[in-house]
């Protein structure tokens, strides 16, 4: 077994933040392969920080009990009151810090708490996954999750988008969003405008690589945190909601037909981002 010794004996906190259907139970659940990795699973799921996934996350929308658990995660501690998640009792490699480890705190709703995050608890690094937001979309429609995850979730997310600046490009959309695959877009676009605003460049996992490589595709976060490769078994489900599916790329007849155009325009204002923060990189289409 691969066994190294990190430069510190504190341990190493990560929040790891991806849409749903990005890939990200299948990175962080690979990665907790690595002797030296930890996995935290899906810890927000219920709770405080699901109830404010919508709202942008300053002082004043943190309460007592928000700052104290992020001031805990800081120090290494974790304060489980605060979780309410049978993904994190049932998934999770550990339930408490271990000296000396990595730990990844995998996520899908924290899109909104970065800045605030990055700000407040400089001790948490904060990465992002990318992936095409039209493989997440059509991953969505396959596995029918679209009207079982998002019920309340553009009406809680309208009223942020008129008021935040960020997120002005977004606004000509809103009266126009009838179709739910329309409004599943809608959310994978604006959420993850945000967090590509904020989250640093050197702290993205790209879906693709990964897909196409696990051992490469990871081998940029095992670097950040000085761990010695990791050889990866390509192709293996290990998602715990839905199903892998390899030719989503293929499956573009899913989409509403009537919605594509709106939906790329919408997409747009996201890749757009993403190719001026990466403009090496050649996305997939």
């Amino acid at each position: 077994m691969i066994s190294i010794t990190l430069s510190s004996n504190r341990p190493h906190i990560i929040i790891l933040n991806g849409f749903d259907r990005s890939g990200g139970s299948a990175i962080s659940r690979s990665l907790a392969q690595h002797p030296e990795v930890e996995l935290f699973m899906q810890p927000f799921n219920s709770g405080p920080v699901r109830r404010k996934m919508y709202q942008i996350w300053n002082d004043d929308v943190a309460t007592d009990e928000d700052v104290k658990f992020f001031e805990g995660l800081e120090k290494a501690e974790i304060l489980r009151d605060y979780i309410k998640s049978h993904w994190f009792e049932k998934y999770s490699t550990t339930q408490s810090f271990i000296p000396g480890r990595v730990h990844l705190i995998k996520t899908t709703l924290n899109h909104f708490l970065i800045d605030w995050c990055q700000v407040r608890f400089p001790g948490i690094d904060q990465w992002a996954i990318w992936r095409n937001p039209w493989e997440i979309l059509i991953s969505l429609i396959r596995n029918e999750f679209i009207g079982e995850w998002y019920v309340t979730a553009l009406e809680e997310l309208s009223p942020v988008v008129r008021t935040t600046s960020l997120l002005a490009p977004f606004r000509k959309f809103l009266g126009g969003l009838d179709n739910p695959h329309a409004q599943a877009a809608y959310l994978i676009a604006v959420r993850s405008y945000f967090l590509f605003n904020y989250v640093k460049n050197d702290r993205v996992i790209f879906y693709e690589d990964f897909y196409d490589n696990p051992s490469n595709g990871l081998s940029g976060f095992l670097n950040a945190y000085n761990l010695v490769p990791l050889e990866i078994e390509a192709g293996k489900d290990l998602n715990i909601a839905g199903t892998f599916s390899p030719d989503n790329r293929k499956a573009i007849e899913l989409v509403d037909l009537e919605s594509i155009e709106l939906i790329s325009s919408i997409f747009a204002v996201l890749t757009d981002l993403i190719k001026t923060k990466f403009p090496e990189r050649r996305l997939s289409s």
